[in-house]
């Protein structure tokens, strides 16, 4: 009898281990980058700040669920229910969201820019603030809300030197030493700019890991110059002979002025051998 005891005891601590195992990320699903959750009932699932980057969320469940700053930068939300959904500082940049059903749902400072709204529903959606650009669909017939730019002005100076007219300039002879040449770039040598506002350059592999296995990455800093509120950066994956044979994208929250930022854009295929920039964004 003791012996079955035991027995019994091993049984219920296995089947919890089991259970346990069983319910990582929420309502028993993996929340993560490129999670396949096609059909996943997460109806009020707390996902706030959750980074499901390139994730398929075709045909889900979300009504009521809070997706507040949420990454779902290119996510399939092809006939997904957001129905009263919290997307409030999202990012949905490239987001496939074809027949969503968003009634009542709040996007509210959200990033549209590319993403594919057509035949979705916008009853009673909150779209204040909100980011989109000419890449953005809409749903036909649907007047978007108007965007507004903010000009920052930065004032120049123009410095007077009077020099009286008895004065005497002395010029040295020139001197056979070449000048050392002096860096007076706003980005550090070695860096691409891109648009005046951000620079990057390739990392060493000695300088990051890739923070997912079973996929290509790669290593990507930057520098923003007068600050962005989330950079977004796309390399193009090509095989031996050159070919494009895949995409790996990452994105970076906010970066201040003179600060250094690292990406690592992954989800290309392991038989990729060297990459391309696509794009490098730094939003405002």
């Amino acid at each position: 009898m003791k012996r079955n005891r035991w027995v019994a005891v091993g049984i219920v601590g296995l089947v919890s281990i089991l259970a346990a195992c069983g319910n990582s990320g929420t309502n028993g699903y993996t929340i993560k980058p490129y999670a396949d959750l096609t059909k996943a009932n997460l109806t009020n699932a707390d996902l706030i700040n959750a980074n499901l980057l390139g994730a398929d969320l075709s045909d889900a469940d979300l009504r009521g669920a809070d997706l507040t700053n949420a990454n779902l930068i290119n996510a399939d939300l092809i006939n997904a229910n957001l129905r009263g959904a919290d997307l409030r500082d999202a990012n949905l940049r490239g987001v496939d969201l074809t027949n969503a059903n968003l009634t009542n749902a709040s996007l509210r400072g959200a990033n549209l820019r590319g993403a594919d709204l057509s035949d979705a529903n916008l009853t009673g959606t909150a779209l204040r603030d909100i980011k989109w650009n000419s890449d953005t669909i809409w749903p036909e017939g649907f007047a978007p809300p108007v965007t507004t730019t903010t000009t920052v002005y930065i004032p120049t100076t123009t410095t007077t030197v009077y020099i009286p007219p008895t004065t005497t300039v002395y010029i040295p002879p020139p001197t056979t030493a070449a000048p050392v040449p002096v860096w007076s770039k706003w980005y550090p040598q070695g860096y691409t700019p891109v648009d005046g506002v951000i620079a990057w350059r390739w990392m060493n592999s000695s300088e990051f890991k890739c923070d997912f296995s079973g996929a290509k990455c790669w290593g990507v800093e930057v520098v923003a110059r007068y600050g962005c509120s989330s950079v977004y950066v796309t390399v193009s994956a090509e095989d031996q002979a050159g070919r494009v044979i895949g995409t790996a994208i990452d994105s970076l929250g906010a970066i201040g002025a003179g600060q250094h930022g690292v990406l690592k854009p992954s989800g290309a295929p392991t038989n990729s051998v060297q990459g391309s920039i696509d794009q490098v964004s730094c939003f405002s």
